[in-house]
């Protein structure tokens, strides 16, 4: 059976293009954060990925796991592990993709802004 550890600890794509965008990065790269604020992105990014790391923790724990991880979730409990699990990543990606889209809109604003500021 699928074991979804890896996907579920990750930081989504879209949460790192957020915050690379957040911190005066581009969405590409972790290198384009500016020097001033790359320890604030660092600290963010591990922030992301310790949520992520208890939320499965916990989640596994409810589904039967002795000890918090995959391999010990019940063999008869993996089938409605992995379809929570997968509803759930979805509906954090949706969340961390709408939450880049709003962010791109207010920086777009921002510069529009700061384009028509004659004073």
């Amino acid at each position: 059976m699928i074991d979804p550890t890896e996907k579920a600890i990750a930081v989504s794509d879209f949460r790192m293009r957020f915050l690379r965008l957040n911190f005066g990065g581009t969405e590409t790269s972790d290198a384009s954060v500016p020097e001033d604020r790359r320890d604030d992105f660092r600290e963010q990014v591990q922030y992301n990925r310790e949520f992520a790391a208890r939320w499965f923790e916990e989640s596994c724990r409810y589904f039967g796991a002795s000890d918090g991880t995959w391999a010990t979730v019940p063999e008869e409990n993996r089938s409605d592990a992995l379809r929570y699990f997968g509803r759930k990543i979805a509906k954090h990606d949706n969340r961390c993709q709408f939450e880049l889209d709003l962010l791109k809109i207010d920086l777009q604003e921002k510069a529009e802004d700061a384009a028509m500021d004659f004073g």
